[in-house]
C-alpha cells in the first residue's frame, strides 16, 4: 500500500447515529443508512483490518455519529485497549455523552479525546445540536478534570466559518481555559477551500503560526494565544477529489466496508497482508455482555 504521507489516518464510524442535529455534519446522511451486516461481523471486520494495516497507520480515530451511544462502544474500545501497542495515537471525537458513566473503559482504549463544542453559551450550543442534547458548562468540566487526571487529554472542536467573529474567538479561548481544556481546535466548515476564514486572518495579525503543515487536501496551523494552544484546521470534504494514485487515509464505515472517501464512493481492498498477531478480539467480542447480550457465538445482533 503507498500512502500519501508517513501517518494517514485510520477512522471508524461508529454505528449508532447521533443524539445531536448539527446542520454543518457531512456524515449525518449515514446515520439512516442500510446495514444488512450484523454488529458481531462488523467487529471482525475491525479487527481483521487493523491487524492488516501496514505499520506506517498508527493512528485510529473513533468518529460517528455520535460513537459514545452506539452498541458497540464497549467492543470498540476493548479492541482499541488489546492494540494500544500497536496504534500509538487513539482519538475519539464526541460531543460528551456519557463520559463520565464510561470513563474507566474510555481511558483503557484512547489516549486524546476531542469534545465537539461549538459555542461557549450552553443555549447556544445546544441550538446549534439542534436542540437535542447539550453537555452543560460543569459537566464539560468535571470530564476534562477526572480525564486530565487519568492522563488522558481532551480539547474542544469548535467549527467556524466566514461569519464568525474575533470576538467571538477569544472568548471561546477564556471558556477553554476556564474548563481546563488541554487545546482547542477551531474547524473551518468543510467545503472546496483551505482558505482562512476572515476571523482568522484578523487572529494571524497578532498570533504566529508556530507549527504547521499542509497538503493539498488539508492544513493545520499551531497559534499559541493567551497561552492555550489553539488549532486552526481546514480540509475538503473528499481527499480523493485531489489524491488519486495514493492513500490519503482509510475509513472503515458503518456498512462494515473500507473506503478512500466519506461518501463510499471509493471502495478499497487491502492486498498485502502481514503476519496476524494471535486473535483475541473475537473472543472478547463474544464475551461481551454489555451491549450485544451475547451468551454463545451463535447470537447475532
Amino acid at each position: 500500500m503507498e500512502t500519501f504521507n508517513n501517518d494517514p489516518n485510520f477512522s471508524i464510524v461508529m454505528r449508532g447515529g447521533c443524539n445531536a442535529a448539527c446542520a454543518f455534519c457531512f456524515n449525518k446522511s449515514k446515520n439512516n443508512a442500510e446495514n444488512k451486516m450484523t454488529n458481531f461481523e462488523w467487529l471482525l471486520g475491525i479487527e481483521r483490518t487493523l491487524l492488516r494495516l501496514p505499520s506506517q497507520f498508527y493512528q485510529i480515530s473513533i468518529t460517528g455519529g455520535e460513537p459514545m451511544i452506539s452498541p458497540v462502544r464497549d467492543e470498540v474500545l476493548t479492541i482499541c485497549k488489546e492494540l494500544k501497542p500497536r496504534f500509538t495515537n487513539i482519538l475519539l471525537t464526541t460531543n460528551g455523552t456519557g463520559l463520565l458513566t464510561h470513563i474507566d473503559n474510555v481511558c483503557a482504549g484512547v489516549h486524546h479525546i476531542n469534545i465537539s463544542r461549538h459555542h461557549y453559551d450552553e443555549e447556544k450550543n445546544k441550538a446549534i445540536f439542534g436542540g437535542r442534547f447539550n453537555v452543560s458548562n460543569k459537566e464539560l468540566a468535571d470530564i476534562i478534570d477526572q480525564y486530565s487526571a487519568r492522563g488522558v487529554d481532551v480539547s474542544l472542536n469548535c467549527v467556524i466559518d466566514d461569519s464568525t467573529t474575533y470576538d467571538f474567538i477569544m472568548e471561546y479561548i477564556e471558556f477553554a481555559k476556564s474548563i481546563g481544556a488541554y487545546a482547542v481546535r477551531f474547524r473551518k466548515q468543510n467545503g472546496d477551500s483551505l482558505a482562512p476564514t476572515p476571523c482568522e486572518l484578523e487572529v494571524a495579525e497578532q498570533y504566529p503560526i508556530l507549527e504547521r503543515g499542509e497538503c493539498p487536501v488539508c492544513r493545520t496551523y499551531l497559534r499559541v494565544i493567551h497561552g492555550l494552544k489553539t488549532y486552526w484546521k481546514a480540509a475538503v470534504i473528499e481527499p480523493t477529489d485531489k489524491i488519486k494514485d495514493k492513500v490519503y487515509e482509510l475509513v472503515y464505515d458503518i456498512d462494515g466496508n473500507l473506503y478512500l472517501d466519506w461518501n463510499r464512493n471509493v471502495p478499497y481492498a487491502i492486498q498485502d497482508e502481514p503476519v496476524r498477531p494471535k486473535r483475541k478480539v473475537q473472543y472478547l467480542v463474544q464475551e461481551s455482555h454489555t451491549t450485544c447480550g451475547w451468551s454463545n457465538r451463535g447470537n447475532r445482533c
